[in-house]
């Protein structure tokens, strides 16, 4: 099985609308790094915390 990801540069969200708005459709889930729950080993900014983490298609 072979997957892909796309990376985006802090614009995920404004891509994601872009593409919705292009091929009619709808975003159905957004998750972002503020949902996450907290981890020692890996802090979160609260500047990055709206950014886009995962949006399964």
């Amino acid at each position: 099985m072979i997957g892909h990801y796309l990376m985006f540069n802090r614009n995920c969200m404004e891509a994601l609308e872009t593409y919705a708005k292009a091929f009619n459709a709808k975003i159905g889930e957004a998750r972002r790094y503020g949902d996450m729950p907290p981890a020692p080993a890996f802090p979160i900014a609260e500047s990055d915390k709206g950014l886009v983490l995962h949006a399964p298609g």
